[in-house]
């Protein structure tokens, strides 16, 4: 993986995992043995708030039609009314701008964990190794009025429906 660079531009900026599979990469390499067990716990934010994925994926599930410009004041409203706890009367286009960089978010971290398991697998780490990948909730993003996230929701599928892979 090529070293994490931080940037000022938000459009470059990483939610996290790119600097967090390197940050994994070096401890294991100082610290995976065959003679003591260990557990690493990893945190990645994707998909999170700011729904902002980097690029290639930001471009590659943006909704058909829709320019970065009103993609980033969508996701920067939903942000907005997040933190105030507000009412937001989205169109249906809207919802699904803001799907479609969940998805971009989604497929970030899913490449990113690929590479950090490729690397895991030249190491000869892997085949020793139980991963567990869980997350801690969903989002509604629509589907049920003017609801979305999980704080202001009900325990519809979409918040409760999460992934549990070992």
């Amino acid at each position: 993986v090529p070293p994490y660079v931080p940037s000022d531009n938000p459009d470059e900026r990483d939610n996290g995992s790119w600097k967090t599979v390197g940050v994994v990469e070096k401890w294991l390499s100082e610290h995976a043995n065959a003679e003591e067990p260990f557990l690493l716990f990893i945190n990645c934010t994707e998909p999170h708030d700011v729904y902002w994925p980097p690029e290639p994926f930001r471009s590659r599930f943006l909704a058909e039609g829709v320019s970065q410009e009103e993609a980033r004041e969508i996701a920067r409203q939903r942000c907005q009314v997040y933190a105030t706890m507000g009412e937001v009367a989205y169109t249906a286009e809207e919802f699904e701008v803001l799907r479609s960089l969940v998805d971009g978010e989604t497929a970030t971290l899913d490449q990113r964990m690929g590479l950090l398991f490729d690397w895991m697998r030249e190491q000869g780490i892997l085949d020793d190794t139980i991963l567990i990948i869980i997350s801690d909730h969903g989002d509604t993003i629509g589907e049920h009025t003017w609801h979305f996230a999980h704080s202001q929701s009900a325990l519809w599928d979409s918040v409760i429906h999460t992934p549990l892979i070992m």
